[in-house]
Formats: structure tokens, C-alpha cells, sequence
């Protein structure tokens, strides 16, 4: 301890430095493009602004043209403006690029193109961007008076699906000084102002997650029903939180985590009177509620981002449907219990069929069927169980329903008058 304290005394008094000259070229963790039209570059450590900023710097494959770079307020990331890339993959070479001591980078990276879109919703008072630098990895800088009401603005980075879905993705981190700015995932019709809408977002700075619809085109906003706001765990690693949004047929379904593993239901599931169309915008949603703070900029890095699905689990049925009796003009109820090993229970999903074709809705571990005839008559009815993904399942057993006929006459239960 002494030798130390006196070999700092020697270095302070002789005006020296005792740490090592910085002598590692920077490099490059990821890149990715999200339409290509723009590519991210993403640095392991700040780069100088001169040589980032130089076009000259960058070389894509396939001929395609960099047009523009633009170094982020994050000193690590470029935005990389291009035109001629093909197909869903590229090399991007990087030889010139130094970091703040001067060492140069010369790399080559694979990246991936995203397929995925972003512009602004609404009217905005300046035009927000979104970055791709890895799979599934997006970072996007908001500006929008709000989205709630009847407004409807921020910036939205969207894939069309079709059909059932279920997506997640984490926040990693987020950034904006109003206290209801929020961020995460939803599904819309259109990118049109005023579209109908389904999202579960986080609001950062209240710490919670929050579910809501807008049910009508151009109407307003409405909170889901149930308990529509949840406050984050205490041993959360704020804002390193996650989202998911669930679609099944007609009905979406809303959750939170802080482990992307156990997920807590946020809301009800909502199923909307008017279907959504089969093909849907599902993505990343961003707002920094400028009407609070007039002229702010909300900053997401979402990371993560892509189909949820389990493959480390297991299905059991532990009771399986009953077969059953009834009288005709009557209905049945059948009734399943499963359970999940290697995940929470709570992400089993259900879809129960008739005589081996999925019934609409029927998306619950018990199932009532509607008024049935004769003509039902030792229907079959079975349930396939699910985790999210649809790579793990089970099919249960099947239960028969025999329908007799009515051969009981109606009886009289009661008669009396009101006023005589």
C-alpha cells in the first residue's frame, strides 16, 4: 500500500500518467436494417463524430449505396441512410471509423434486414426515426402530442400479420421528461391517425403497465376492463421490463413481465364487437405526450423484439373432457384441466373443436355449446392445448354429447295478476 501511495505521489508530482494509452480500435457489436432504406451500426464505445459521419467510411455488399451517416446522441450508434440493398441479409464493412482516442476500426459484420416499417402517426411537430441494429432490436426517438382521446400521435415501427399472433419484446431502457410518456406494443388496422387500436404499454416514469383500446375509428380511447393498470414489481430492473400482445381469432389479450418468462395478465382480453380485419399492423409504439411537455422527444430502446414461444415445456391433461347426455333444445359443457411444466400455467392457451374443426371463440379451459338439436347428435368435442408458439401441445381426448329428445312437456310454474 505504501509503494502504491508513493508511486501515485511520483506520478502526480512529476506530471505524468500512470494509466495505459487507449490502443483498441473500436468495434462494431451489431448492425442491422430495418427496410432497407436506413442500416444501424452499432459501437462497442464512443466514436469520433468526423469519421462516423463520413459516407466514405462504409461499404454495404451487393452494390447497395450509402447515402448519408449520421452519428447518435448516444456516441455509439450510426444511422446509415442507403438505396440499392437486396434480399434479407447483407455485409457491412467498416474501416476508417475511430473512437475517441483515434484507434480505427476495420471490420466486416453480417446483418439482417428486419421487414419492418416506421413512420409517424398523426401530425407531429418533428419527425421521429427509429434505428435497427440487431434482430428484433430497435431504438426509436418519438415526438407526438399524445396518444389517448381522441389523439393519436408518435412514431409506430409495424409488421403486417395475419391471423393469430403473439408477440413481446423489452424495454430496456426508455427516456422523456413527461410523467404519462409511454411505451410498447400494439396492434392497429391502419397507420391512420384515429385508427381502432389495441396496446399495452408501459409508462416508465409511473413505473406500470397500463392496457387500452380505441373501439371505434376516429373515437376515443378507453382503458380495458379489469385491472387495466399494473405497477411494476419492486424488484424490478427498471425500465428493463417486458410487453406482450396476444391475438386469438377476434380476441387480443395484454400481459407484462419482469423476466419474459412468468407473465402477468394486464386487463381483460378484449373481443371487439366489429372484427378486426385478418391481416393487422402489430409493433413497437412510442409517444412522448408533448402536451405535457411541449416539445420533448421520447427515447426507446426496444430489444428483443419478435414471436413469444416455448419450447422448454411441457403439456399434461390431468382431467379430460366428459362425454354427456342431454335433452335437445338444450346445451352441453365440457371441461379440461391441464398443466404446464417448465412454464407458468398461465400461459396455456385453448381451442377447443367439434368433430375435429376449431369452433370459434371457444378459447377456454371449459366450453359451453350452443342450443343443440338432434341433429347434434354424437357430435365429438376435444380441446387442443397450447404454449405460446404453437410448438408445444397436447390434444385431449374426445367427449361425445347424445341428444334425446324432448318428450317432457312444458309445466306451469306459476300464475298471478298485478292489478286484478
Amino acid at each position: 500500500m505504501k509503494l502504491f501511495s508513493t508511486l501515485i505521489a511520483l506520478g502526480i508530482s512529476a506530471g505524468v500518467s500512470l494509466f495505459a494509452a487507449d490502443s483498441t480500435a473500436p468495434q462494431v457489436v451489431s448492425t442491422a436494417s430495418l427496410d432497407k432504406l436506413s442500416v444501424g451500426v452499432c459501437f462497442n464505445e464512443a466514436v469520433d463524430p468526423t469519421t462516423a459521419n463520413d459516407t466514405t467510411k462504409y461499404t454495404l455488399s451487393g452494390g447497395a449505396n450509402v447515402i448519408s451517416a449520421e452519428l447518435q446522441a448516444d456516441g455509439t450508434t450510426v444511422l446509415l441512410m442507403i438505396d440499392g440493398l437486396t434480399g434479407s441479409s447483407y455485409n457491412l464493412t467498416v474501416n476508417g471509423v475511430t473512437d475517441l482516442a483515434g484507434n480505427a476500426a476495420n471490420a466486416t459484420v453480417a446483418g439482417t434486414v428486419l421487414g419492418l416499417t416506421a413512420a409517424d402517426l398523426g401530425v407531429v411537430e418533428a419527425p421521429g426515426k427509429a434505428i435497427a441494429c440487431g434482430p428484433g432490436a430497435v431504438d426509436v426517438y418519438a415526438r407526438g402530442a399524445d396518444i389517448w382521446g381522441t389523439a393519436d400521435s408518435g412514431h409506430f415501427v409495424w409488421e403486417e400479420k395475419t391471423g393469430d399472433f403473439d408477440v413481446r419484446v423489452r424495454l430496456e431502457s426508455f427516456t422523456a421528461p413527461s410523467v404519462s410518456a409511454n411505451a410498447g406494443l400494439m396492434v392497429r388496422e391502419t397507420p391512420d391517425a384515429g385508427s381502432r387500436n389495441v396496446q399495452i404499454v408501459t409508462y416508465a416514469n409511473q413505473k406500470s403497465w397500463v392496457s387500452a383500446e380505441r373501439p371505434e375509428t376516429d373515437g376515443a380511447s378507453r382503458v380495458l376492463g379489469g385491472n387495466w393498470s399494473v405497477d411494476w414489481p419492486t424488484n424490478s430492473a427498471y425500465p428493463n421490463v417486458w410487453l406482450r400482445l396476444k391475438r386469438v381469432q377476434n380476441t387480443f389479450t395484454t400481459y407484462g413481465s419482469t423476466n419474459g418468462m412468468d407473465w402477468l395478465q394486464v386487463g381483460d382480453s378484449v373481443t371487439p364487437e366489429n372484427p378486426y380485419p385478418d391481416a393487422v399492423l402489430v409493433g413497437m409504439r412510442t409517444t412522448p405526450v408533448e402536451v405535457q411537455v411541449a416539445g420533448s422527444t421520447a427515447a426507446a430502446k426496444y430489444r428483443d423484439y419478435g414471436n413469444y414461444a416455448i419450447t422448454n415445456a411441457t403439456i399434461s391433461i390431468s382431467q379430460q373432457p366428459a362425454s354427456t347426455t342431454i335433452r335437445e333444445n338444450t346445451t352441453a359443457t365440457f371441461t379440461v384441466s391441464a398443466e404446464a411444466t417448465g412454464t407458468s400455467a398461465s400461459n396455456l392457451s385453448y381451442q377447443w373443436q367439434k368433430d375435429g374443426v376449431n369452433i370459434p371463440g371457444a378459447t377456454s379451459a371449459s366450453y359451453t355449446t350452443p342450443v343443440l338439436t338432434q341433429a347434434d347428435n354424437n357430435g365429438k368435442y376435444r380441446v387442443l392445448v397450447s404454449l405460446p408458439g404453437g410448438l408445444v401441445t397436447k390434444l385431449s381426448d374426445e367427449a361425445s354429447v347424445s341428444v334425446g329428445q324432448d318428450s317432457i312437456a312444458p309445466q306451469l310454474l306459476s300464475l298471478s295478476s298485478m292489478d286484478g
